[in-house]
């Protein structure tokens, strides 16, 4: 998915994934970003590029081993799993940063000598 499209992702995613939301409106969001996902695996079959999905048009759809929704489906999976993982694991990395105040002074004190591991946290 292109870093352009993360605003709609991260729209249907809350949807589908919100409790709080009807049944129609949390169907309604799965099926415009299956519907994304199918012109996704449509670009990436014209113009297959080295990540996961394009592996998986070249290997599988036009292997026909699965359908074009199938890819689409099988990307879903992978998008809500890793955004869903990236998104809890920085959460809970923040509360226990925040619940061991020494393991954070020692995170900030190993960004002087790397850089690379700095974190800001206000307050």
């Amino acid at each position: 998915m292109s870093y352009a499209d993360r605003d709609l992702f991260h729209r249907l995613s809350t949807t589908v994934n919100n409790q709080a939301v009807t049944a129609a409106a949390s169907g309604a969001a799965m099926d415009e970003l299956i519907e994304y996902l199918q012109e996704l695996v449509d670009r990436k079959d014209a113009d297959p590029g080295d990540g996961l999905l394009s592996r998986l048009v070249v290997h599988e759809y036009r292997g026909g081993e699965m359908t074009r929704t199938e890819d689409a489906r099988v990307g879903r999976l992978l998008l809500a799993a890793g955004h869903e993982t990236t998104a809890n694991v920085i959460a809970l990395g923040t509360v226990a940063l925040l619940e061991h105040p020494e393991e954070l002074a020692q995170m900030r004190q190993a960004a002087e000598i790397c850089p690379a591991m700095a974190i800001t946290v206000d307050g």
